[in-house]
């Protein structure tokens, strides 16, 4: 039992996005804490991050669906390309720093 005053600590969880072969995602304009872990779903054939990723393991800047990439910068706003069956789409995520 948590005692009186004590602080919630956020848990980590994976946040997954679900992409349509529209390119939309959902959530549409996905947010993430930077304790996390991001995992693509859906009509995805391959995404990459063109410039800078929030991820550890982004030497290829390339990453694969249905796994899940544990996030490792603190905040930022990143815009990367989704590639479905039907063409290429930018959605973004923005990653924020954990509550207090």
């Amino acid at each position: 039992m948590a005692q009186p005053g004590s602080k919630k600590i956020e848990q980590p969880k994976t946040i997954e996005i679900a992409v349509n072969a529209d390119g939309t995602c959902s959530p549409d304009s996905a947010k993430a804490y930077s304790i996390d872990r991001i995992m693509w779903t859906g009509d995805v054939n391959n995404l990459h991050f063109p410039n800078d990723n929030p991820f550890d393991d982004g030497k290829d800047k390339k990453f694969k669906p249905n796994f899940a990439y544990k996030v490792s910068k603190l905040q930022g706003k990143f815009k990367y390309n989704v590639i479905t069956p039907t063409g290429s789409y930018d959605p973004d995520i923005e990653i924020i720093p954990p509550p207090q």
